[in-house]
C-alpha cells in the first residue's frame, strides 16, 4: 500500500534489489523511475528488452483510492501507446506480469490480475480502457498547438 513517491523512493535507496520498472502510478501521481530509453529489470530479461514496466500501486483495502489509481495507470498506459503509436489491442503491446511469465518462464509474477479482479476489473477491462486513452491521447497529441 505504498505510493508512487515511496516506491520509486525505496528503489533508488535500495538498487542492489535488482529490481524496477519505469513508472509507478497511484491515485495522485504517475512517477517515474527508470528513464524510459533505459532498460527496467520488472518482468525477465526478454520481457525487460522488450516492454516498457508501468507498476500500479496497490490499495485492496480502499475501493474508491484503487480505482482512482488504475484509472491513472491506463491514462498513463494510453498516452504511451498513443506517444509512440503502439496499439494497444496488438499483443506485442500491452501485457500483464501472468502473461509474461507464462509466455518467457523467466519469473514467476501473476500480477496484477489477482489485485484487479479484486477491484471489479478484469484484464479485459484493462484492454478497453488502455485503447479508449490511447484514442483520447491520439487526438490530444494530434490537436494543433
Amino acid at each position: 500500500m505504498a505510493t508512487a513517491a515511496q516506491e520509486a523512493a525505496y528503489f533508488e535507496v535500495h538498487q542492489e534489489a535488482e529490481v524496477s520498472c519505469h513508472v509507478f502510478c497511484d491515485d495522485r501521481e504517475a512517477v517515474v523511475s527508470v528513464p524510459l530509453d533505459e532498460v527496467a529489470y520488472h518482468a525477465g530479461a526478454t520481457a525487460n528488452r522488450r516492454y516498457l514496466g508501468l507498476e500500479l500501486c496497490e490499495f485492496p483495502q480502499d475501493i474508491p483510492r484503487a480505482k482512482v489509481a488504475y484509472e491513472r495507470w491506463v491514462n498513463v498506459a494510453g498516452y504511451l501507446c498513443a506517444l509512440h503509436e503502439w496499439l494497444p489491442r496488438d499483443k506485442d503491446t500491452v501485457w500483464s506480469h501472468a502473461e509474461i511469465s507464462e509466455q518467457w518462464h523467466e519469473t514467476d509474477h501473476t500480477d496484477p490480475i489477482g489485485y484487479l479482479q479484486g477491484i471489479g476489473v478484469s484484464w479485459e477491462n484493462v484492454l478497453n480502457d488502455v485503447s479508449w486513452a490511447a484514442g483520447h491521447w491520439a487526438a490530444v497529441l494530434k490537436t494543433p498547438g
